[in-house]
């Protein structure tokens, strides 16, 4: 009897029921609180076991992960090259880990979480619980605790529903049946194995179970948890915390190296970066309070005077191709997420006429188009975070701040980028706060007009006057501000669900019209 736990991690699938799809990400990856579903199934398992993991769709991610996230475990990585098609599925799965399980051990699903001990495989048992709908699931007929029979996916079964996980301690006995099975079988399902175990004997185990794999489920579970550091429903990357340690996830891995890279360089204001690994970097989590929990004029106005003097640097460049990069980067890019916008929640196209707030907004398209030559060679190149906020801002008891959550580069370069899209960065949530990005906004449409309306931060005049005094104070453009201000809502909105991206597209239009309308707008 081996003295530790063996644990096969069925992870090949393509996970369509699932958001993951939609970011690019491996389901196991999705985070619950501020930790990856793959890590909450790892920490169901006593420390020193060992883990197999089957991969297909998106196994670089979760490799990636692993090394980053677990680098002591025991684990090994199994490739199956059958992930969609006639003969996928967790069966076929399983049976390419079958040379590294020849002993007992446990199966589970990728997104299937057990709060609960997980029974020994010092006898066989499978996980069920009560289920509707018997029709979608594999189900269980049972004498006591006994299984006497399984069903795949048959109406007017027993509705006890197999939860995806199960102890195999007659390894020999399973796999011989599983592969017999699946060459009579059109379905490659874990069935034909545990059907052979029911001679032996095979408990049904009832246990508390979450399907992370599906919607409805794991929206659910998310209000069991404290909230993730991302932003609920953003579609880019995640993040999660491991004791010390801040992993971020990226579906791009040249962003995550871009990101790694950049932190190396600004050691002296950025969290302390770790290691790379792929799709992954993690840096040091930093014991401090964050600046937007505690944000008032004084505490502003000391975090823009150590930028000034502590982390803000003019850099040399040419002047005609930075101003060539800054139009890339503000009018092309800002086109491009239009267009990105328009083509997920919209017909392609602006609404040509729309009054937002009793003023007449023209297309952002239009609007983008009609920016002077002169602005693009307003920037001022410099060090940079490029997404400075007071919710990527750490204060410590000592009051000295770290900036977290950096931006990977300003169109393509990592040394420096625009000085003021720091400062308009951190304006715009002046302007439209985190906080009321979550639910403290409100679109209303009636009589052919969009009214917005949106929570504004305590004391925000107070701080919106403190900080237009910081710029003044240094010489810096309003004007310029406002407009990029604009131009940020416009880009941020393919990157969220509604209707948050809606209201992010309407305010960015809304403030580029005003921006436009003259220098001196209330904004």
């Amino acid at each position: 009897m081996p003295t530790r736990t063996t644990v096969c991690i069925l992870a090949a699938g393509a996970g369509t029921r699932s958001r993951a799809s939609a970011m690019g990400m491996h389901k196991a990856l999705l985070p619950v609180g501020n930790r990856a579903v793959l890590s909450h199934i790892i920490g169901q398992f006593p420390p020193d076991s060992r883990f197999v993991l089957a991969l297909g769709h998106y196994a670089d991610q979760v490799r990636d992960y692993l090394a980053a996230a677990h680098p002591d475990i025991d684990a090994v990585c199994v490739p199956v090259d059958r992930v969609t098609g006639a003969g996928a599925g967790p069966g076929y799965s399983l049976l390419a880990c079958r040379p590294h399980l020849q002993e007992p051990f446990v199966f589970t699903a990728c997104d299937t979480l057990v709060p609960a001990e997980i029974p020994a495989t010092d006898r066989n048992w499978l996980g069920v619980q009560p289920v509707d709908r018997p029709e979608r699931w594999c189900t269980v007929a049972t004498a006591g605790d006994r299984v006497t029979g399984l069903f795949y996916k048959r109406a007017g079964t027993p509705p006890l529903g197999f939860i995806g996980i199960a102890g195999v301690n007659d390894h020999d006995r399973f796999w011989t049946a599983l592969e017999r099975g699946l060459a009579t079988r059109a379905e490659s399902q874990v069935v034909p194995g545990l059907e052979a175990l029911i001679e032996p004997g095979l408990a049904a185990v009832e246990l508390p179970w979450h399907d992370t794999g599906d919607e409805e489920g794991y929206a659910a579970l998310l209000g069991r948890f404290d909230p993730n550091y991302s932003f609920e429903g953003k579609t880019t990357d995640a993040t999660y915390r491991l004791d010390d340690r801040i992993i971020k996830f990226f579906a791009d891995p040249a962003v995550s190296a871009r990101r790694f890279e950049r932190g190396r360089r600004h050691p002296e204001a950025f969290a302390a970066v770790l290691e790379h690994r792929g799709h992954c970097y993690s840096y040091r989590f930093v014991e401090g309070k964050n600046l937007a929990g505690r944000l008032d004029p004084g505490r502003m106005t000391a975090l823009l005077d150590w930028l000034e003097t502590a982390f803000w640097r003019s850099h040399p460049c040419d002047p005609g191709e930075f101003a060539a990069l800054c139009r890339r980067f503000y009018r092309d890019k800002t086109l491009d997420r239009l267009g990105s916008y328009l083509a997920r929640f919209g017909d392609g196209a602006e609404p040509e006429i729309l009054r937002i707030d009793g003023l007449s907004c023209p297309p952002a398209a239009v609007l983008v188009e009609d920016l002077p030559k002169a602005f693009w060679s307003g920037g001022l190149p410099s060090t940079f975070h490029g997404d400075l906020h007071a919710d990527n801002v750490l204060v410590d008891g000592d009051g000295r701040f770290t900036l977290i959550d950096w931006r990977q580069d300003f169109g393509g370069l990592t040394a420096y980028g625009d000085r003021y899209y720091d400062l308009a960065k951190f304006f715009h949530t002046l302007d439209f706060s985190v906080a009321a990005m979550r639910d403290g906004f409100r679109i209303r449409e009636a009589g052919g007009e969009v009214a917005l309306a949106h929570d504004p931060l305590p004391e925000a005049d107070a701080l919106q006057a403190a900080f237009w005094a910081f710029c003044a104070r240094h010489g810096y453009d309003r004007h310029r501000i406002q407009v990029l201000n604009a131009l940020i809502f416009v880009n941020m909105a393919p990157l969220y669900d509604r209707p948050l991206a809606d209201y992010l597209y309407l305010l960015g239009r809304r403030r580029l019209a005003e921006a436009l309308a003259g220098p001196d707008s209330e904004h």
